[in-house]
């Protein structure tokens, strides 16, 4: 993943042309070249980060080789070719790494021309839209002198004050109970009970009461009238009629 990550990146860390000239002009050399120190120092600052991280991992591995068996030979087949580095440079990146870098040259300016890229981009919208966006300014302006000045005032000079509210009569007399529907049952419950009137034949000793109540006898309501009980004929349920002379 990380050798597809290297192949894809838009462009060379370190220009082909850059490397083959320190190559012829400092062949033979032991030490990190003077020239590529320098070489080094002029490239952008994204690539000599970049750079400076890439050949420091590799040079990490290059230093535990005991343990990973990624020697000097091994880096080179799988990672020269994907940083398109030419082997004199990539030898002192990876094993004199320590020793190749000075800083950034270009980093100060590379700064200033950014912030000077950011502050123009930021003008000159702003320029361009003076003009067509002063009226509506003018007016948000306009409107928040207005609401502004409106909210100073007091209510008074806004709105017509407006008139009092009548008092309102609130009568505390006990008012009497709305009469409901009466439950059925209960209207039987709420009339007096009717006297039980029996007319009856008396004898001549009571004429003189019945004549007194008008030929009719009152009953008290505990006064339970006598019942005749019926006598019927019960029917035998058998057929048979019984073989013993007493009828039993």
């Amino acid at each position: 993943m990380f050798k597809a990550w290297l192949r894809d990146l838009p462009d060379v860390l370190l220009p082909k042309d850059t490397q083959i000239r320190i190559e012829n002009e400092c062949k033979g050399a032991n030490e990190v070249p003077q020239m590529l120190k320098d070489e080094l120092s002029k490239l952008p600052p994204y690539n000599y980060y970049l750079l400076f991280a890439i050949t420091c991992h590799l040079s990490l591995l290059h230093t535990y080789v005991g343990q990973n068996k990624m020697d000097y030979r091994n880096l080179c087949i799988c990672f020269q070719p994907c940083l398109k580095m030419e082997p004199f440079c990539f030898y002192f990146l990876v094993c004199e790494w320590k020793h190749c870098w000075q800083g950034c040259w270009t980093e100060k300016e590379a700064l200033a021309a950014e912030y000077r890229f950011l502050e123009g981009e930021q003008a000159a919208p702003s320029s361009a839209g003076n003009n067509s966006s002063i009226t509506s300014r003018e007016l948000m302006i306009d409107e928040r002198a207005v609401s502004s000045s409106e909210s100073s005032k007091p209510p008074s000079f806004r709105h017509a004050a407006a008139p009092p509210p009548a008092p309102v009569e609130v009568d505390f007399a006990p008012k009497a109970p709305r009469p409901g529907p009466i439950p059925r049952g209960v209207e039987n419950l709420k009339k007096p009970p009717m006297p039980i009137v029996v007319t009856a034949r008396t004898d001549d000793n009571d004429d003189d009461q019945l004549a007194a109540t008008g030929g009719t006898d009152v009953l008290d309501e505990d006064e339970e009238t006598p019942t005749q009980p019926q006598h019927q004929e019960v029917q035998s349920l058998s057929p048979l009629v019984p073989l013993s002379p007493l009828h039993i």
